[in-house]
């Protein structure tokens, strides 16, 4: 009798080898000829349900992996969106602004009305004590004439 391979496929591309004596005819079948197959058929079975399961694991870990990535992305995706809606609002309100300071480049800058007449006061006031002095250490007169007590005091100081 002749050994004979056969070959079982499997997505690993293992070949599985198994020695199996062919019957010359049908009368040579026995028992343990049989027993012997299936239990090659077992093996082999189980050899591909292992590697299937193996496959099945490792399919298991990168869709998990695929799954974290795809929320990581989706997570950044939103985070995107946010930013860019706030940038939308700020370039709107800096366009705004833009845009309403271009519209004004002629008009003078004023000053309030009000503050006008308060000015004009604080400008005279000024020019009338542009020429004032002050004397330090100059005694007091008793005199109740205001002018006299300044001559007084102007004399002492001469």
């Amino acid at each position: 009798m002749t050994p004979v391979r056969t070959r079982s496929s499997n997505t690993t591309s293992s070949s599985t080898t198994s020695t199996v004596t062919p019957p010359i005819n049908p009368k040579n079948l026995t028992i343990n000829y049989i027993l012997k197959a299936v239990n090659d058929l077992k093996k082999s079975q189980s050899e591909i349900l292992l590697s299937i399961s193996n496959i099945s694991k490792s399919q298991t870990s990168e869709f998990a992996q695929l799954k974290k990535d795809f929320t990581n992305l989706s997570n950044n995706l939103n985070l995107l969106q946010a930013e860019n809606t706030s940038l939308r609002k700020d370039l709107s309100t800096l366009k705004n602004r833009v845009d309403s300071l271009e519209s004004k480049p002629n008009e003078p800058n004023t000053i309030s009305t009000s503050l006008l007449p308060d000015m004009l006061l604080e400008l005279t006031e000024r020019e009338k004590c542009t020429f004032n002095f002050i004397v330090h250490n100059l005694p007091e007169s008793s005199s109740a004439n205001t002018f006299r007590k300044n001559c007084l005091g102007l004399q002492e100081f001469n």
